[in-house]
């Protein structure tokens, strides 16, 4: 056996082929993964739209996996790679939010693997980290069948879902209007963000599982607009009227990641929240113009944002970035899974291990 890699508890299926735990660095698996992700077909449209490829993505996984404290397991069938599931911890929402959380980050699997294969790397995921984990959160391509059924089999429930838009034309028009400004969040209108981050709180794909205490939210926001997130920089966008009244913000952070292991300057746009009153005026378009603008002239590429959809969804979210020339990149389900019925209710103190900030 490989320094690099262990038997998952030697699991071994005679139709799935063995599954493994990747303890050290994934770059000796640049290539089977690489292999597997040229035959992955449900990332391909928002690969495309951020401007990489499907080697970028098995570079910055190979150099990047597993992530400190997290978890890596690869399935092999005669040598071929067949599926690979990576779990991290989601350190500051845990110490926000009261559980410690983590999520799925990528669920890969080849077409031509058997059924059975999805449902067993993630259970035996789940088994490896029970002692750890309270909540797990997953995003599948709603298009990838294969994946939302193994990660329904094991306990995963569909909470809503999320829609993804990609812009790679950054310097948009901005039209000048004298009955408003816009410009970066001063400390001192900071307690005028926190009365909007009711607003905000339903662009979080947390916020819309009803076993999260409402209020822990609204301070996990507040701590974000404050800069408390200090894992990647990041920032709030500001819209005022003439006498300086706060009117909407939004969100934005820079994806670190990408920047580290492949030199691409990538951003996210978090959340946005308009004041009531003000909502249907145009003001979350013309905040994402300013922050466009802003993030082009920080030499960013490409930003992307994640639209949560429930019930009937942020229709109007949708229509402002349809209008500034967002490609609709691809369609997500939210996924979720309480690893003990216990979890939902018992929120546990922040600790040393879950005070360390990470991004929203």
């Amino acid at each position: 056996m490989s320094k690099r890699s262990a038997d998952a508890g030697g699991y071994e299926s005679p139709r799935s082929g063995r599954i493994h735990q990747v303890l050290e660095s994934a770059a000796p698996w640049s290539r089977p993964i690489r292999e597997l992700l040229c035959s992955y077909p449900h990332n391909r449209n928002e690969l495309d739209a951020l401007g990489l490829t499907a080697t970028d993505l098995s570079v910055l996984l190979g150099r990047s996996l597993p992530e400190p404290g997290g978890l890596l397991l690869v399935a092999e069938d005669h040598e071929r790679m067949t599926g690979l599931v990576d779990l991290h911890p989601d350190l500051w929402p845990s110490a926000m939010l009261g559980h410690r959380m983590w999520t799925v980050r990528h669920l890969i699997l080849d077409p031509a693997a058997p059924d059975s294969l999805p449902s067993l790397l993630v259970e035996r995921a789940c088994e490896l980290v029970e002692s750890q984990v309270d909540f797990l959160a997953a995003r599948p391509p709603a298009s990838d069948a294969a994946a939302i059924r193994g990660l329904k089999s094991t306990g995963f429930r569909v909470v809503g879902g999320e829609v993804v838009g990609v812009i790679r034309e950054l310097d948009v028009p901005v039209p000048q209007l004298s009955s408003m400004t816009f410009g970066l969040l001063e400390p001192g209108q900071l307690q005028a963000a926190t009365e909007l981050a009711g607003a905000c709180s339903r662009c979080v794909s947390w916020a819309i599982d009803p076993d999260f205490e409402r209020e822990r939210l609204l301070d996990m926001l507040r701590q974000r607009m404050s800069g408390c997130n200090r894992d990647e920089p990041c920032g709030t966008m500001a819209a005022m009227n003439r006498q300086g009244k706060l009117l909407g913000i939004l969100g934005f952070s820079l994806d670190t990641r990408l920047e580290s292991y492949l030199g691409r300057r990538l951003a996210r746009l978090d959340f946005v929240g308009v004041a009531p009153r003000h909502r249907g005026a145009g003001i979350s378009t013309l905040l994402l113009q300013h922050t466009l603008v802003h993030l082009a002239r920080q030499g960013i590429e490409a930003a992307a944002a994640r639209v949560v959809m429930h019930g009937t969804g942020p229709t109007n979210e949708l229509a402002a970035l349809h209008k500034l020339g967002f490609t609709i990149a691809g369609t997500n389900l939210i996924m979720h899974r309480w690893m003990q019925p216990e979890d939902r209710t018992r929120p546990r103190p922040g600790d040393d291990r879950t005070a360390h900030p990470a991004s929203i």
